[in-house]
Parts: C-alpha cells; sequence; structure tokens
C-alpha cells in the first residue's frame, strides 16, 4: 500500500471543499487516499476511507498486543502462584 502522506495540492482539501463537494472528496478516499482538511491555513483533520481507518486500527492493536507480551514476559512466574488442573476442577 502507497500511501502519501505529505499534504499536496491533490490531497488537501479545505472546509468549503468539505461543503460543496462532500461526495467527491468521500470518493477520493474510497480509492484509499487519506485527504488532508485545512480550516484557516492550518490542518485540522484527515479523512481515511473506511477501509484504511479499519487497517489503522487493526495495526494499533497489533502494536499494543506486542507491547503487552513484551511487558508480561518481564513478569517473574512462580510455580506456587498457580494451582494444578485437577484441584481447580474440584473446586467446580
Amino acid at each position: 500500500m502507497n500511501i502519501n502522506l505529505i499534504p499536496t495540492k491533490k490531497n488537501t482539501k479545505t472546509i468549503t471543499d468539505m461543503r460543496t463537494n462532500a461526495l467527491g472528496l468521500l470518493e477520493f478516499v474510497d480509492g484509499n487516499n487519506p485527504l488532508y482538511i485545512f480550516y484557516r491555513n492550518s490542518p485540522r483533520a484527515v479523512m481515511l476511507s473506511m477501509d484504511s481507518y479499519k487497517n489503522l486500527l487493526d495495526l494499533t492493536e497489533e502494536v499494543q498486543d506486542i507491547s503487552d507480551v513484551k511487558e508480561l514476559d518481564k513478569i517473574e512466574i512462580n510455580e506456587k502462584d498457580f494451582i494444578d488442573i485437577k484441584d481447580f476442577e474440584k473446586t467446580l
């Protein structure tokens, strides 16, 4: 996936553009192109397609999972902190 992360004339629009051509902007982002929304010459938001947004969320979750596993690897585990499965089944 080749995404241009630099605002250019092609992928930059204004609030006014959103008001006057919302469907056109949606069609643009459906091509997996991020769209930078500017207000008074300052970037205020980025529009993404639903697929791009979902991929971003999935990637974020994966990175968080990797971070969590690394933290868990640091924890020392002592066998006395656990009970045998047979002993556990007796409690049910």
